[in-house]
């Protein structure tokens, strides 16, 4: 029995921890250690660390704990995820983002719901004409969210029908503030409503988004129509509109659960996109694809990757491990309107050549790249889309904390010096 015993060292890489992550907790009562006559040490029964594993309070995987949160929202399986109960990748080539909106908001999928492009935004058009210097389409967002909060003397209404009515206003609003940036190096006063901009959709928004900066209104000759374009935009934005308890969708979670208003919920959300390893992921992709065309050489750019002991960037998803059913989807479009262009001549070449060595499928930031490039939109567009997208989940996910609160209440495991 006492041969059954992990010590420190074994119960540490069991779970995935530091031997001093480990001691905290002991400390904190979360599992007992125990002593062998004769033997030095602390010594971990299996059963209690495998239960620590597997604990409904957080599950330690490789050094990281989840916080599990209960939802009605996404369901992600190895064949790809579903938004209540409805697939996703179905619903890609089916419904529009502000179908899929509804879905999320209200559990209802409603028929071409009407989303108007034309609220007034004087106020926030003056603030962004201030600014002297260029702004990317995601700082647009970054400054419109508190500035139109200041001007919504009901944000703290928190119902849920009331918070999907502000979304249903906000967000094409935030949509319609970006493509208007998107049109000019330099945000100007915004153009005054007409029945064309009141009739745009998220999809038509978002398209003048990911829009070169100096393009001209009709895009290049020789490039595929806009229904090429419109096409690869909304199955983008639906199958990105939401992906369960990413870390931004967390931090709008946290955020909602102590009562922020949607404003300051989908402010926490654009936080933590902000950063290079989540809503900029394919824009590192961009720049793989481009040494590769720049070459015309994928094994030599891959080769000077792994040889710098470096992942490659847009490929393997740890929650799909057979294959991101996201990129299948974004790439098989991909194949159809842009199979004849540089960029997507690099991106098949490297599929090729990684999945012959075993490596990592592509995952989604490496198909949404693959059409960013070989449509010619704007560096980064795939993080612009991103970031347009999951407003939508967002949303979900703070309705559904105004509802039925999580709790949520973090912990920190120490592992500094005990007090004297």
């Amino acid at each position: 029995m006492n041969r059954s015993l992990l010590s420190a060292a074994e119960a540490a890489t069991a779970l995935g921890i530091k031997r001093e992550t480990l001691y905290a907790y002991v400390s904190r009562g979360a599992l007992a250690s125990h002593t062998l006559a004769g033997q030095r040490g602390s010594f971990f029964d299996p059963a209690d660390v495998d239960r620590l594993l597997r604990s409904g309070r957080g599950q330690v995987e490789r050094g990281r704990r989840d916080v599990i949160i209960e939802s009605a929202l996404t369901l992600i399986d190895p064949a790809g995820h579903s938004y209540r109960g409805q697939s996703a990748a179905d619903l890609a080539t089916t419904a529009t983002l502000e179908e899929v909106a509804e879905l999320l908001w209200t559990g209802e999928r409603v028929r071409d719901p009407q989303w108007d492009f034309s609220q007034d935004r004087s106020t926030l058009d003056r603030v962004l004409a201030a600014i002297d210097e260029p702004i990317s389409p995601l700082d647009v967002i970054r400054i419109g969210l508190p500035v139109m909060a200041a001007h919504d003397p009901m944000r703290a209404d928190l119902r849920p029908f009331a918070v999907a009515d502000l979304a249903r206003r906000l967000l094409p609003t935030l949509f319609a503030a970006v493509a208007d940036q998107g049109t000019s190096r330099r945000v100007g006063p915004h153009r005054a409503p007409s029945d064309q901009r009141s009739s745009w959709s998220a999809t038509h928004a978002a398209l003048q988004c990911v829009r070169p900066p100096s393009a001209a209104h009709d895009w290049p000759a020789g490039h595929p129509g806009n229904e090429g374009y419109l096409l690869a935009i909304n199955r983008i934005l639906v199958l990105m509109a939401d992906h369960e308890l990413a870390a931004s969708t967390a931090a709008v979670r946290l955020a909602a659960s102590f009562g922020a208003d949607p404003y300051a919920a989908l402010q926490a959300g654009h936080a933590a996109i902000s950063g290079a390893l989540h809503g900029a992921a394919s824009t590192a992709v961009e720049r793989f694809l481009i040494e590769v065309m720049e070459r015309q050489n994928a094994p030599a750019v891959v080769g000077e990757l792994l040889q710098r002991g470096q992942l490659l960037p847009g490929f393997g998803q740890p929650l799909y491990p057979d294959g991101d059913p996201r990129a299948v989807v974004l790439l098989e479009l991909a194949s159809v309107w842009f199979g004849d262009t540089e960029a997507f001549a690099a991106a098949q070449a490297i599929i090729e050549l990684t999945s012959k060595r075993g490596l990592p499928a592509p995952n989604v930031d490496f198909a949404m790249a693959t059409i960013g490039l070989a449509a010619q939109w704007r560096r980064g567009s795939g993080e612009i889309l991103f970031a347009l997208a999951r407003m939508v989940g967002w949303i979900g996910h703070a309705i559904e904390e105004y509802e039925h609160r999580s709790e949520i209440r973090l912990r920190a495991l120490y592992t500094g010096p005990r007090p004297v």
